[in-house]
């Protein structure tokens, strides 16, 4: 969860000036990694910080013997 605040904030640092944020650099075996953090991403973390409530818009459905098949929606 530490690592997600982090990202948070730094989003959120962007997201107020429209900026993008790109990083360099070496990985344990020396090669070069690259990662981008643009409007799309901003947009990403913005919406996985938003509350959900998965319970009331999930429908589970349980499957029975062959001929058979119930749905039950799920109550809060």
């Amino acid at each position: 969860m530490k690592l997600f605040d982090a990202v948070d904030a730094v989003s959120r640092a962007l997201s107020r000036y429209e900026l993008n944020l790109g990083v360099t650099w070496y990985d344990a075996e020396g090669g070069l990694r690259r990662a981008r953090l643009t409007e799309r991403g901003r947009q990403y973390v913005k919406r996985l910080r938003e509350p959900r409530d998965i319970a009331r818009s999930t429908e589970y459905t349980y499957l029975g013997p062959a001929a058979e098949q119930i749905s039950l929606p799920v109550e809060s």
